[in-house]
């Protein structure tokens, strides 16, 4: 059984941080929408559905921010979806934007990339920031109606609640914890 880390991770690249997670609902607790994986996608979906009024749990292995960095380059039409979430902003300020590039072996250049740019443009073609960065900035911008439960196993129970409220679609999908007590229910999942 996964148990999520307690303590923030050691680095000395990123100062981690440990969020709190989410109560255990005392009864069934009914959301139309849970949001399985806390990556720059799911967290953008929550936030987005959030947004318009969609109340929204968010699930995630995890109560603390991705360990490394899997995504370190933000498009321009990225950065035009974060800016609808009202992160853009701040991912511009902490990240680098850029349009050329080269790459260099042995001190000769062998690869040069330039995107096009226009000064109109709201973004640059490319900003490098960490994922980790993003997530923690994401997070911090909860809104009302998205429910962040960061430890599954807190939140909802065995393992096997977590495929219940994925099985969800079109039918109502309810689960229960090790003890039998109805953890929730949703009418849809994303994954």
């Amino acid at each position: 059984m996964h148990l999520p880390h307690a303590q923030p991770r050691a680095s000395i690249y990123y100062r981690y941080e440990v969020f709190p997670a989410a109560p255990r609902p005392a009864v069934e607790t009914a959301v139309p929408v849970v949001v399985v994986g806390a990556g720059p996608i799911g967290l953008y979906a929550a936030l987005d559905l959030a947004r318009h009024g969609v109340p929204v749990l968010l699930l995630a292995a995890e109560r603390q921010v991705s360990e490394g960095s899997r995504a370190i380059v933000y498009t321009r039409r990225s950065m035009e979806i974060l800016h609808t979430v009202g992160v853009a902003e701040a991912v511009e300020r902490l990240g680098l934007g850029w349009r050329h590039g080269s790459s260099f072996v042995r001190g000769r250049c062998v690869f040069r990339m330039e995107a096009p740019h226009d000064d109109d443009e709201r973004f640059m073609p490319m900003t490098n920031l960490q994922q980790q960065v993003l997530e923690a900035g994401v997070l911090r911008r909860q809104r009302n109606g998205l429910v962040v439960a960061a430890d599954v196993e807190d939140s909802l129970g065995a393992h096997g609640t977590l495929s219940k409220w994925m099985e969800g679609g079109a039918r109502r999908a309810g689960g229960e914890d090790s003890s039998g007590r109805r953890a929730g229910t949703a009418n849809a999942a994303i994954r």
